[in-house]
């Protein structure tokens, strides 16, 4: 199976089997992959979108309210902009707190030039981001070999890859890698990739069930750093998360004993 669509179909079902066999069981996901007792997911918020460096100041200040102590900002209106958003999300939230810059939604659909993608690395580098995620196609290797022995700041991939080869051939050149189980095949091909990165921030954005299964994958993998959370307003699914006793609390997620993925349907919410 190649294209991204049957994987994708494959996560789906894959997915449904784990939940399936949880519940079978009486037992939660990660406890059959493994762990008996689970750490607390560590979160990112995963943010940024907005226009502006005043309403960027202030999506910050909220998401520090929150409780989150990472976050991870996003760019795309030229690459001044850019570079300001890099300094002040590092200025307004200090030394000890872990920034990321995702340059995938702002430059996939205008590439812009390697001397700006060098800025932007730069940039990252001087104030101290964790990484650079998606400075280039996705899928081009050779983009990110090259742009790897230019700068410092570390790379990261691997929401837009989908099989085995492109993971392993990826882990040679970046140290992140960021699998989204909901398109690589689901939680049983995801695993059994794992151990490829040195570092592992699984991609998750919108789903409840993709998101759910991501934290358990990271509750049970020893290289999985954090799980992403989007910061769009989703009260569809905070309820079906929280409807089995999931909760996040100051930037973590405190995953229930329920048995499968922990998720359950809401006619009222549906």
């Amino acid at each position: 199976v190649h294209s991204g669509i049957a994987m994708a179909a494959l996560a789906g079902v894959d997915l449904a089997l784990w939940d399936l066999w949880g519940r079978i069981q009486g037992r939660p996901v990660y406890a059959l992959l493994g762990c008996s007792s689970p750490r607390p997911v560590a979160l990112y918020a995963s943010g940024g979108f907005v226009p502006g460096l005043g309403a960027l100041r202030q999506e910050l200040l909220q998401w520090q309210q929150k409780g989150f102590d990472a976050l991870k900002i996003r760019g795309g209106a030229n690459l001044q902009d850019d570079i300001a958003r890099i300094g002040l999300a590092r200025a307004l939230r200090g030394p000890d707190f872990t920034l990321r810059f995702d340059a995938a939604q702002p430059y996939k659909h205008v590439p812009p030039s390697e001397a700006d993608i060098l800025a932007v690395a730069g940039a990252c580098e001087r104030h101290g981001f964790r990484f650079l995620e998606e400075p280039c196609d996705p899928h081009d290797v050779k983009a990110y070999r090259k742009l790897s022995r230019q700068t410092d700041v570390p790379l990261a991939c691997g929401e837009n890859l989908y099989r085995r080869d492109e993971f392993e051939a990826f882990a040679r050149v970046v140290p992140v890698l960021q699998p989204d189980v909901a398109r690589a095949g689901g939680i049983t091909n995801v695993r059994t990739m794992a151990h490829l990165a040195q570092e592992l921030w699984p991609h998750s954005f919108y789903g409840s069930v993709s998101w759910s299964a991501s934290a358990h994958l990271c509750a049970a993998t020893q290289n999985a750093v954090m799980l992403e959370t989007d910061g769009l307003p989703n009260p569809f699914r905070r309820r079906l998360m929280e409807s089995n006793g999931h909760r996040v609390e100051g930037g973590r997620l405190i995953l229930s004993d329920a048995p499968g993925l922990g998720v359950e349907g809401i006619e009222s919410c549906i």
